[in-house]
């Protein structure tokens, strides 16, 4: 593959506020707070659509503090970044989502869990890198001990959106804007905190997404270097040590990124 003519620009990059891409909706069914459904918008115009499709990179920040949060590879080249990708994240780092849970694997949790210590549970396991600047918010614990004590699986053996203890810490700090029961403020709040850019990468559609070749190489090449590199503060393998304290975040600056992007897909 010759990459030597490859060259993107800050304008490659499309920016995309909340509820341009994603739609809310209460599950009356289900146990709050983890009753929404969060889904990609399919009504956007088909050269907007096709912007968004891959194979490409995304990036997830804050609005307010313009926190880098999360770095992420999109392949598919028939489906939408918002409608493959971003409605699970947002699912999961506010906790909202019907859908999510975190995957069960040690015993320990499996007795803790067949005994009803709930409490237990979330304090030892789920909660346990809420610690420091980030210590456990009181109601989101009784949030969630009264959502498990419903009959609500916040552990399971097979996760379809699954949950990583970065995500569950970073929903516990940013609790007040998340636990919300309106459907209106709910909208508000998250068009209010998160912000969305993608880039696409056409080259890359040289490599056959089957097998995972594609997205293999993407994650090697592109997604990993931009993650050690920024250290997006919710990636599961970011090097940082997932600290709250305003010096350590990392910034969005979409020159930089686009800098070190154009200096890895060269290599």
């Amino acid at each position: 593959m010759n990459k030597n003519h490859l060259t993107f620009e800050k304008k490659d990059f499309v920016e995309m506020n909340f509820d341009e891409i994603l739609n809310i909706q209460i599950k009356n069914n289900e146990i709050f707070p983890f009753n929404l459904k969060i889904s990609g918008n399919k009504n956007k115009p088909d050269d907007f659509s096709s912007k968004c499709e891959g194979p490409g990179i995304y990036f997830i920040s804050e609005k307010k503090n313009n926190t880098l949060l999360y770095i992420g590879v999109h392949s598919p080249e028939n489906e939408t970044v918002y409608n493959a990708r971003y409605y699970k994240h947002i699912s999961t780092f506010t906790m909202r989502g019907y859908r999510i849970a975190k995957q069960q694997k040690d015993l320990e949790i499996y007795n803790l869990l067949k005994s009803k210590n709930y409490l237990k549970v979330l304090q030892n396991h789920l909660l346990s890198k809420c610690k420091g600047k980030n210590a456990i918010d009181e109601e989101f614990l009784e949030c969630l001990q009264e959502a498990m004590d419903k009959g609500k699986e916040v552990y399971k053996k097979s996760v379809g959106i699954q949950v990583s203890l970065r995500r569950v810490a970073y929903a516990n700090y940013c609790w007040n804007a998340f636990n919300v029961k309106d459907i209106n403020l709910i909208r508000q709040n998250f068009k209010n905190h998160f912000l969305f850019h993608y880039i696409k990468l056409p080259y890359l559609l040289e490599i056959s997404s089957k097998k995972r070749e594609r997205f293999l190489f993407m994650k090697k090449n592109i997604e990993t270097p931009l993650i050690n590199y920024f250290k997006p503060l919710v990636n599961d393998d970011s090097p940082n040590e997932f600290d709250f304290e305003e010096q350590n975040l990392t910034k969005f600056d979409l020159e930089k990124i686009n800098e070190k992007l154009n200096e890895f897909i060269r290599k």
